[in-house]
């Protein structure tokens, strides 16, 4: 529930006056999401790409609203205690060097 997107999400609801909807559903996986788009009726937030590429497939519309939501930057998790193999350490070298970190 402390999740940093879902909080600003909620937020927008407040801003707006309104109370968030209480059947709420998260999940990273955009199979899931359009399943309960198709079969719930629900609205989903996903990346605008995606959105855009199962619109073109008919399997979901894209709702053009506003939504000024600015996230954080990503983070790296790690397992304390165990070693980077040479594929996980080039990874974070790409991911640093695309978002202009050191």
């Amino acid at each position: 529930p402390w999740a940093s997107l879902r909080v600003k999400l909620e937020q927008q609801f407040f801003a707006h006056g309104l109370h968030p909807p209480a059947d709420i559903v998260e999940s990273a996986s955009f199979l899931s999401q359009i399943t309960f788009v198709q079969q719930r009726g629900a609205v989903a937030f996903m990346a605008r790409a995606v959105a855009r590429h199962c619109a073109e497939q008919g399997m979901v519309a894209v709702l053009k609203l506003p939504v000024p939501v600015e996230l954080p930057p990503v983070g790296i998790i790690r397992m304390r205690g165990r070693e980077w193999t040479a594929v996980t350490e080039g990874l974070v070298e790409c991911l640093r060097e695309r978002g202009g970190r050191p």
